[in-house]
């Protein structure tokens, strides 16, 4: 049931944001903006988004993870990980539907949960 809630958030909020990198909308690097994206926004914002989005569908905190991630390009990237009955559910506003970790060809570099970020080896 998660893992169909998860990818029709996934389709929403991919669907009604429009990337915009922060130093084109803010003027600066890198800003993590408390209230969720609406409209525009970047990689973190989508993410923030989705999981606003199914906090408010009831998915517990517990069962959805902010992570930072390097891509291919080198770049720094943010997703939000949702523990389905599935596995783990990446949503990624870079990818159509939701996928699984090891689908992805990134460097994984720091996970959130409840609050606390911590390091994780790849």
């Amino acid at each position: 049931m998660l893992a169909k809630l998860a990818t029709f958030v996934h389709h929403q909020v991919n669907a009604g944001v429009s990337y915009v990198r922060d130093v084109d909308q803010f003027g600066v690097d890198d800003l993590w903006r408390a209230a969720p994206a609406r409209g525009t926004g970047d990689c973190e914002d989508y993410a923030l988004a989705k999981r606003a989005a199914l906090l408010e569908a009831g998915v517990p905190l517990r069962e959805l993870r902010l992570a930072i991630c390097r891509v291919e390009t080198g770049e720094c990237h943010a997703v939000l990980i949702a523990t389905t009955e599935a596995g783990d559910l990446v949503l990624d506003n870079r990818h159509a539907e939701p996928m699984r970790r090891d689908q992805l060809p990134y460097t994984w570099i720091a996970i959130e949960q409840e609050g606390q970020w911590s390091t994780i080896a790849d």
